[in-house]
């Protein structure tokens, strides 16, 4: 009877520790739980960015596009007005070098001192433009490499 009392009180003993474990396990097995959910939460947020990031990248790609245009006719401007042209008008028979400066060369002057102007400003706008388009992109691209 003595040993069936042992034989009880070591099972009852090693009845507690699986009990034990048996509570440990389940708690690692509701941490586990939770760290996958954390995970598929996480992954499907990384999914809309990277998808967002696409959006961004082709709406990127799309204005740049657009903007190529653009400086593709500056370029061509450029070409056009790159070479003075030596046509000056005629000056006429018995025209005084003051009048023919006043009346011929003065707004003539002017017309390509405004021309030049534009675009000058204009090529100024379209380089700032780029740059903060490409200081976009490299932005967006850095965050969907990451992603």
């Amino acid at each position: 009877m003595q040993a069936l009392e042992q034989e009880k009180e070591h099972l009852t003993a090693e009845n507690e520790g699986l009990t034990a474990q048996i509570a440990e396990a389940r708690a690692d097995i509701q941490l586990l739980k939770d760290d996958k959910e954390q995970a598929v939460k996480d992954k499907e947020e990384a999914e809309k960015r990277a998808e967002k990031a696409e959006k961004d990248l082709h709406s990127l790609e799309e204005r740049r596009e657009r903007l190529q245009l653009v400086m593709d006719n500056v370029s061509k401007e450029i070409k056009e007005y790159g070479t003075v042209k030596t046509l000056l008008p005629e000056a006429g028979a018995l025209e005084r070098a003051t009048t023919y400066r006043d009346k011929k060369i003065k707004p003539l002057f002017t017309q390509v001192k405004n021309k030049i102007a534009a675009m000058a400003a204009q090529v100024k706008e379209l380089a700032e433009e780029v740059e903060k388009w490409k200081h976009k992109y490299q932005k967006t691209k850095q965050a969907y490499n990451q992603i």
